[in-house]
């Protein structure tokens, strides 16, 4: 598991907010409706991590730009066992897809950047910047690719 900062959240959170300011409301619901959409039909993710990402999408409060559910009240409301969505919010923390703050022991606070196209991460294409840095996803196969700037912390590595 990856550790987000206070600091990277609030950076993270705050261009997400900015973002979703920008928008109308119609352009917002259907970046919040498109997003799952694509993630679904993503080979890169088990259909436990697509799953879970939709519901947590489906709880951001865009007022916050966050979600908070815990981890028990997911598995409840998707009828799976709570370490399957621990190891399913792991693989979406771990490709970029989600940043996830750990508050408390039990409760974490998800922002899921879906205002901005993440078409690379999710298929492996590769699209427009949108005026985040944020960098192509390297092949799992490439254990010798350099290391890149991540587009969430801004540091240099081979991902979170």
């Amino acid at each position: 598991m990856t550790t987000t900062t206070q600091e990277e959240f609030t950076r993270v959170r705050a261009a997400f907010l900015a973002r979703a300011a920008e928008l109308s409301r119609k352009e917002r619901d259907h970046a919040r409706l498109s997003f799952p959409d694509e993630l679904r039909r993503s080979p890169l993710f088990t259909p436990a991590a697509k799953l879970v990402c939709w519901e947590i999408v489906q709880c951001v409060d865009e007022a916050i730009g966050y979600a908070w559910p815990k981890e028990e009240t997911l598995a409840e409301w998707l009828s799976i066992d709570v370490r399957t969505v621990r190891r399913a919010i792991q693989e979406l923390e771990q490709m970029s897809v989600m940043v996830v703050q750990r508050v408390h022991r039990r409760v974490h606070h998800y922002l899921v950047p879906y205002f901005w196209a993440l078409a690379d991460k999710l298929s492996g294409k590769k699209t427009a910047s949108v005026g985040v840095d944020r960098t192509k996803m390297q092949p799992k196969a490439d254990k010798n690719a350099p290391p890149t700037r991540c587009w969430i912390c801004d540091r240099r590595s081979t991902g979170h």
